[in-house]
């Protein structure tokens, strides 16, 4: 897998979630800097939410909120709306460093997102 798709994959969950006006107006209270890391093969990307508008930056300004690990086939799994996360999170096949309640948002917008797709 190149670099480029763990990237791609999290343009692609940016872009579906932004496509659901009511689920971004729902977050507009929340900012968030979380980092995606695949173990298998060290690479990762950044997601910024701010005011409930998410973006994939290429580089990481400073330090994250939510760190969320996990193999590269399952982030982009999870990317592309074929996984919500929390079934690898149960099995302990995703890990997170950082607050609950951003990853209870993440998990809730995946699956909004999952259900839709």
């Amino acid at each position: 897998m190149s670099g480029q798709a763990l990237v791609d994959a999290a343009v692609n969950f940016v872009t579906a979630y932004h496509a659901h006006e009511k689920l971004v107006s729902g977050q507009e209270d929340w900012d968030c800097l979380m980092s995606l890391h695949a173990s298998d093969t060290l690479q990762h990307v950044t997601i910024a939410v701010r005011k409930g508008r998410a973006s994939v930056l290429q580089e990481s300004p400073g330090k994250h909120n939510l760190v969320v690990t996990s193999s590269a086939q399952i982030l982009l799994d999870i990317l592309h709306l074929r996984l919500n996360p929390n079934q690898p999170y149960i099995f302990g096949e995703l890990t997170v460093s950082g607050r609950e309640t951003d990853f209870t948002r993440v998990d809730y917008i995946a699956s909004v997102l999952c259900a839709g797709a």
